[in-house]
């Protein structure tokens, strides 16, 4: 990598839409009434699936919150949170390990078929301070350039 060249990986197009259709899917089925429960049994599984639906769109909030743009650069890698308004500098000499895994989104129908919807790499660092960052291909763009020079290049 030149002195003067860095590498910005912009969140996907694909993860975001995801995101945000599961943030408006799930809050509107957390927030829409159902028919009236009669018994107690009725009234603790409307509990139960409104808690799901609550659940479901808080993790939605949670993936928007923690969308990630990197920037890579020849001294440091920086990693913003641009609805956190907050920032990570990592230097090179702090990462102690550097791998890739598979990372597959399955989804099953039944006990004989399962379908994979996605299928994709992650890149794990992990730092010195025994903490570990994990880059995965659906969230981030320009995720082969960014692995080319963290595994290849080092």
């Amino acid at each position: 990598m030149n002195k003067d060249s860095a590498i910005i990986c912009y969140p996907t197009i694909r993860g975001v839409f995801w995101t945000i259709l599961a943030m408006i899917f799930f809050g509107f089925l957390a927030c829409a009434p159902f028919g009236k429960p009669v018994d107690k049994f009725d009234f603790v599984v409307f509990l139960l699936i409104k808690l799901f639906f609550i659940v479901l769109f808080l993790m939605a909030v949670y993936y928007l919150f923690t969308i990630k743009v990197i920037k890579l650069n020849d001294q440091n890698l920086i990693i913003k949170y641009p609805l956190l308004i907050t920032r990570k500098e990592i230097t090179f000499d702090i990462i102690t390990k550097r791998y890739t895994l598979r990372q597959k989104i399955r989804a099953s129908f039944g006990t004989w078929t399962v379908h994979t919807y996605y299928e994709g790499k992650r890149l794990i660092l992990e730092l010195n301070s025994n903490k570990k960052i994990e880059i995965n291909s659906f969230q981030t763009g320009n995720f082969e350039a960014l692995l080319d020079v963290l595994i290849k290049d080092r």
